[in-house]
C-alpha cells in the first residue's frame, strides 16, 4: 500500500511497517498525512492525521481525517492512493 504512495508523493517511513508521513502541497500550504496502521490492519482502517492543523469538512477537531468519502468505505481490498488523488 505504502509504496503506491510514494509514485505519487514524498513518503517517509517513521516507524518501521506502522507509521508513515505523505508530505504534499494544498494551494500554498505544505501539509503532511500520518499514516498509522494498528495491529488489526487491514481488517481495521489506518488513523489519518493532518498537520499542521486545518479546517476542513473531512477532519475532526484531533486532526483526523475521519469524514472523507472515500475513506468511509475502505476495506481491505482498498487502493489508499485513488482515496486522495
Amino acid at each position: 500500500m505504502i509504496e503506491s504512495f510514494s509514485h505519487h508523493f514524498s513518503v517517509s517511513e517513521i516507524s518501521q511497517d506502522t507509521e508513515y508521513s505523505v508530505e504534499f502541497t494544498a494551494g500554498e500550504n505544505k501539509l503532511a498525512m500520518l499514516i498509522i496502521l494498528g495491529p488489526e490492519f487491514p481488517m481495521e482502517k489506518p488513523l489519518l492525521k493532518i498537520t499542521p492543523s486545518i479546517s476542513h469538512q473531512w477532519v475532526n477537531e484531533n486532526s483526523e481525517i475521519v469524514r472523507a468519502p472515500g475513506y468511509l468505505n475502505v476495506g481491505t481490498r482498498c487502493n489508499f492512493v485513488a482515496l486522495f488523488l
